[in-house]
């Protein structure tokens, strides 16, 4: 019954730490109008758990195509060897279409091959 509360509050923690991460998001995207440096670098090791979340997905979502294509080159980096993890994901999924449809050309083949590999 112990681990069972426990493990309770531990989901709750992130729970309540997702919302502060994603509101301190919000409040950041509406000040710049897309991802800057700073905001990726800020959210560099949190990418995975924001893109899993509905409305975190979805900010990200919305200001990509306004984001400089170093920052999105960054962001694809970022993702590139955990793409068949976020792919299945109901929300990431949606992400990671945004972001293939804003990659150069080059980095659209590296995505596709990236999948096939992390696939065999």
């Amino acid at each position: 019954r112990g681990i069972v509360l426990q493990n309770s509050l531990v989901h709750e923690n992130k729970k309540q730490e997702m919302e502060i991460l994603i509101e301190e998001l919000e409040y950041h995207l509406n000040i710049s109008k897309s991802i800057t440096t700073n905001i990726f670098f800020s959210l560099k090791h949190k990418f995975i758990p924001l893109l899993k979340n509905q409305i975190g997905s979805r900010l990200l979502q919305n200001y990509l195509p306004y984001t400089n294509t170093e920052i999105i080159s960054l962001i694809y980096q970022e993702l590139s060897d955990k793409l068949t993890f976020l792919l299945p994901d109901p929300y990431a999924n949606y992400f990671c279409i945004k972001l293939f449809q804003n990659l150069s050309l080059k980095e659209r083949i590296s995505f596709l091959t990236n999948i096939s590999n992390q696939n065999h």
